[in-house]
């Protein structure tokens, strides 16, 4: 028989905290449990388990795992938290069903302070073993598809609730499920965490905390530019930093020196490469250069490579100037002259 449910509780995590044994490091919030024996073996399945530190109600990880009549624990998904020290409180709403033969359905729903993290879950199990045969999984509006990674890092540091997939295997060994929750489950998730970084880089460098004060990340992306050599910087390499600027007009004066008016579209950007390009077409094709800029910038100066723009230019001797419509042309500068 399934057996409908609807679960809500609210934690106040500046002062409430869990019946716990003074010695233990962690407590558990849930939706469903199904444990039972079949002879002498026994079998379980936590579908949404979240491991809290027991002092500070920090939330560390989010998991489901399942334990067959004949095998071992085994993780369903890991979702490992990244959270800012102001994290506020804590609460859990869930709706669904389940039972231990056929398996269990959920949408649960947890508020840390003003962020919402949503799991969906629907897992079928086998009667007589207690495997789950088949299981679909959902994070927020993000579906999880057969053969995807099912570990993620749940970032709540920035303005909005970020699933990341971290790639590789769940774990090997996960929380006995067939028992009741005890302090072992938390300790057995945390090194299951640990040995997921030693494994994983990405991992690492994801749940990375920024330094006091320092500005949230801003995701870059790669953007090539072709430029005239006299629109780069002499001995211009990879790792310089330079602002991208959109020329507007140029005066010439009797000497013959060339005086840009430029306006800047990108500021402090980073070179990856820098490629002279051998017999170009034009003198505004003798530099291939790739940087490194804010994604909403890279779609920007995407645009501005294929656009037109009118510019003026005067003539050598302060003969009498005028307006052409020209391809835009980009010029860089060192963020920091003094450097090179």
């Amino acid at each position: 028989m399934r057996i409908p449910f609807f679960v809500v509780f609210s934690v106040a995590l500046s002062g409430f905290a869990p019946s716990v044994k003074a010695a233990d490091r962690y407590t558990y919030f849930s939706d469903q449990e199904h444990r039972g024996k079949s002879g002498d073996l026994s079998f379980g399945l936590a579908p949404a388990i979240v491991v809290c530190e027991q002092k500070s109600l920090r939330p560390v990880a989010w998991f489901g795992a399942f334990k067959p009549n004949d095998g071992k624990s085994q993780f369903l998904y890991l979702l490992i938290f990244k959270v800012s020290p102001d994290m506020g409180d804590f609460e859990m709403a869930s709706q669904g069903r389940g039972s231990s033969s056929t398996g269990a359905e959920a949408k649960t729903v947890a508020r840390l302070g003003k962020k919402q993290i949503e799991v969906a879950y629907k897992l079928i199990t086998d009667a007589k073993t207690h495997t789950v045969r088949t299981q679909s999984l959902k994070l927020g509006d993000q579906e999880v598809k057969e053969g995807d990674t099912r570990v993620f890092v749940v970032d709540l540091t920035g303005e909005n609730v970020k699933y990341l997939p971290v790639k590789g295997e769940l774990p090997k060994d996960a929380p006995d499920v067939s028992k009741e929750k005890s302090e072992g489950w938390g300790h057995v998730v945390q090194k299951a965490i640990e040995q997921l970084k030693k494994e994983s880089p990405e991992l690492e460098r994801l749940l990375e905390a920024k330094k006091d004060n320092a500005p949230a990340a801003i995701d870059q992306a790669k953007v090539e530019i072709t430029l005239s050599s006299e629109h780069s910087p002499e001995k211009l390499k990879a790792g310089d930093r330079v602002h991208i600027k959109r020329v507007n007009g140029m005066t010439v004066t009797k000497t013959g020196l060339k005086n840009y008016t430029t306006a800047t579209v990108v500021k402090n950007a980073e070179v990856v490469s820098v490629i002279p390009i051998e017999k170009p077409k034009s003198p505004d094709e003798a530099l291939k250069v790739v940087l490194k800029v804010p994604e909403a910038q890279a779609a920007r100066l995407e645009k501005m490579k294929s656009a037109l723009a009118t510019v003026f230019e005067s003539k050598p001797g302060g003969g009498k100037g005028e307006m052409k419509k020209k391809p835009v042309i980009l010029r860089l500068e060192l963020s920091n002259p003094n450097k090179n």
